[in-house]
């Protein structure tokens, strides 16, 4: 195991990743030149995980892990995706749709039946500017 205390001075992880740099470029195997790391000698990494490592371009890192493969369909049924500028239509009778909230009605202060009636007129007329009612 390699002596790294030298970096245990270093207070910050961009200076603890420097330092362990700097170890690893002080490493050469015997005649100089780069370590002989390769994808197939990291142990711990899947295959999945060497793969990327060697993949010769961005495509090909997709490809390996699936990205941008879907066969996710853009439509209109219960198995496919909706299209991102969707808008929903207007509720109507038939049609479930958008409708906007309604106006506030206040609580009802109304001692007779023409009283309550009126209350009643008021929060159809808002119900039907809402579109919540036809």
């Amino acid at each position: 195991m390699p002596d790294l205390s030298h970096l245990k001075a270093r207070t910050t992880p961009v200076g603890k990743i420097i330092g362990v740099i700097e170890y690893l470029e002080t490493l050469e195997p015997e005649g100089g030149g780069p370590t002989g790391v390769t994808a197939a000698n990291i142990t711990d990494a899947t295959a999945v995980g060497r793969q990327v490592i060697t993949a010769a371009n961005p495509a090909a890192v997709r490809t390996t892990i699936g990205a941008g493969t879907s066969n996710l369909a853009i439509g209109t049924t219960n198995t496919t995706a909706k299209a991102g500028d969707y808008a929903p239509p207007n509720a109507a009778p038939a049609v479930r749709g958008l409708v906007l909230q309604a106006a506030a009605s206040p609580d009802t202060a109304a001692t007779d039946v023409a009283g309550v009636l009126a209350e009643l007129r008021d929060l159809k007329v808002k119900l039907k500017a809402a579109g919540i009612m036809a």
